[in-house]
């Protein structure tokens, strides 16, 4: 399910980030459905190449200015949703970036963030199901607070209004109303763990 179809399923981006978080993760996401709401668990297991995994830069890795930016660069997430067909899986766009921040955002430098630190996502979401991939129509902006740099236990929540989930052609198959994503085991350090 994760390499089904997308806009750009070939596409990469190379980037150095100051520290990169592989985590776990579980929760909910609820969607509407033909006029129903649905609440769907899901789920994903770094070590099986799922859950999600957050890139943090300090500003000598971007030009952006001073401040900590965070990147949602991969997500992964298995649940069963009847009302689609099934099984889904929500992740991460690859063709558009799924960008943040990390703290107050005057940070000179990515050991100078104070904890608890907020954790500011708008996250640019797809829903894969048997039938096709459902693409969000705006970014989903999430919020969390990480006592530290281990995220383990850091609970990220949907703020804001919900998007619309779209097919290729546009149509409305179903809405993302409401997400709450909990961090679990991770592994973190400034290069990405490949043999966990």
């Amino acid at each position: 399910m994760f390499f089904a179809d997308s806009p750009a399923a070939c596409m990469s981006m190379l980037v150095d980030p100051s520290m990169i978080m592989q985590v776990s993760m579980e929760g909910q996401i609820e969607l509407e459905v033909g006029g129903r709401t649905v609440r769907v668990d899901v789920t994903g297991d770094h070590k099986l190449a799922a859950g999600a995994e957050i890139l943090l830069f300090g500003p000598e890795k971007h030009d952006e200015g001073g401040g900590v930016l965070a990147q949602l660069a991969r997500t992964a997430l298995v649940g069963h949703c009847e009302e689609l067909g099934g099984r889904v899986m929500l992740r991460a766009s690859w063709p558009k970036p799924s960008s943040g921040t990390l703290g107050e955002g005057g940070e000179d430098s990515l050991s100078s963030v104070r904890y608890p630190g907020d954790l500011h996502l708008d996250a640019e979401f797809e829903v894969v199901t048997p039938h096709g991939v459902l693409y969000a129509a705006s970014p989903v902006h999430m919020s969390g607070r990480l006592s530290d740099l281990d995220p383990a236990g850091t609970e990220l929540t949907m703020v804001g209004s919900d998007t619309a989930l779209l097919t290729t052609d546009d149509e409305a198959k179903a809405r993302l109303s409401g997400l709450r994503l909990v961090m679990r085991e991770a592994i973190v350090g400034e290069h990405a763990a490949v043999n966990v």
